[in-house]
C-alpha cells in the first residue's frame, strides 16, 4: 500500500528532472559559453557592477555567451554587457516569492523553480576558458 503523504515528494523529483532536461537541452545549443554568478545587490557605479559590465562585453564580443543568475547586481552587469554583442546572453531564473525578478538583458531567459536545476544547467556546459 502506498503512503499517500509521499506521493508529492516523488513528484518532485521528475518536476526536476524536467526542469534538467529542458535547461541543459537549450544550453547546449550555445556552445561553450561563461557562467558568471555574483551579488545581486551590487548597484550600478559599484567597482565589482563595472567590471563585470566589462567582462560581459569582452565576451560578448568575441562570440562567448554569458550565462548568468539572471537578478540584479552582477548578474545583471554581465548581461548587460554582453547584451547588443554577437554572443548569447542567457539568465537562469529561480522563481521565488519577493526575491529577484530577471533582469531585461537577458536574450534567452529560462525559469526554474530548483536552485539545483539551475545550477546543475550551468555547470554542464563546456567551458569557454
Amino acid at each position: 500500500m502506498m503512503d499517500e503523504t509521499k506521493v508529492p515528494e516523488a513528484w518532485r523529483v521528475l518536476r526536476i528532472q524536467s526542469e534538467l532536461v529542458d535547461g541543459i537541452e537549450t544550453l547546449a545549443k550555445l556552445g561553450q559559453a561563461v557562467t558568471v554568478f555574483g551579488s545581486a545587490r551590487m548597484q550600478e557605479g559599484a567597482r565589482w557592477y563595472e567590471e563585470a559590465e566589462k567582462l560581459g562585453q569582452l565576451l560578448g564580443n568575441e562570440n562567448i555567451p554569458v550565462i548568468t543568475g539572471g537578478g540584479s547586481g552582477v548578474m545583471e552587469a554581465a548581461n548587460k554587457g554582453c547584451h547588443g554583442t554577437p554572443a548569447s546572453t542567457v539568465g537562469l531564473n529561480i522563481t521565488l516569492p519577493m526575491e529577484q525578478k530577471p533582469n531585461r538583458f537577458q536574450g534567452i531567459s529560462l525559469e526554474f523553480r530548483y536552485f539545483l536545476s539551475a545550477s546543475s544547467c550551468s555547470l554542464n556546459m563546456p567551458s569557454a576558458l
